[in-house]
């Protein structure tokens, strides 16, 4: 979590590869007080990974699908009516990296709360797992992940292996970059 006088910065340094720097500035940045204790990863490592994943640009682009995006993952589609009261405007054409960081905070813990909300079980299991539960969340919805309907029940089962091969099959494995399906379920199928 952010605290006062403390800025983290997120810098591409390549299409895959994110350097994650972190300095002290004067200016007063104020964190979200988190309302509970989260159960998924809040540092640098979830929000490196989905800067990869899905991104991190300052600027309005079409996604891989032809969705308007900002930030980190941001649909600007279907979110004006939250983007305009967390950044005060519903259809930016570029944002400050604050702004990128409220908008991911908040959709982060959105993924979180949602996936715990519908699949109370997933907070027993492996801090890992549940990362990319909520990572997986974060980048399709929960609606979407609710369909897995077959590797959800092999992860509660805790039969990861089955629920790793069952996300390589989907369309979701397809849909994103192969390096983002491998190394997700090869986190699965190790069960931590």
């Amino acid at each position: 979590m952010l605290l006062k006088d403390d800025r983290k910065e997120i810098q591409l340094t390549a299409v895959y590869q994110v350097k994650a720097t972190i300095y002290t500035t004067k200016k007063v940045i104020v964190a979200h007080k988190q309302r509970y204790e989260p159960v998924y990863d809040k540092g640098d490592s979830m929000k490196v990974l989905l800067s990869r994943y899905e991104g991190y640009r300052n600027c309005r682009y079409s996604d891989a699908k032809g969705v308007m995006t900002i930030g980190i993952g941001w649909n600007l589609s279907s979110n004006r009516e939250v983007t305009g009261k967390l950044i005060g405007v519903t259809m930016p054409t570029c944002i400050t990296d604050t702004k990128v960081n409220t908008l991911y905070e908040y959709s982060v813990r959105r993924a979180a709360e949602e996936l715990y909300k519908y699949l109370p079980w997933s907070r027993d299991l492996p801090r890992g797992v549940r990362d990319v539960l909520v990572r997986m969340s974060f980048n399709m919805g929960m609606g979407a992940l609710l369909g897995f309907k077959n590797t959800l029940a092999a992860l509660k089962a805790r039969d990861y292996r089955k629920a790793a091969n069952g996300f390589r099959a989907s369309q979701w494995c397809r849909d994103v970059k192969m390096r983002r399906c491998s190394e997700e379920t090869a986190k699965i199928a190790e069960g931590v």
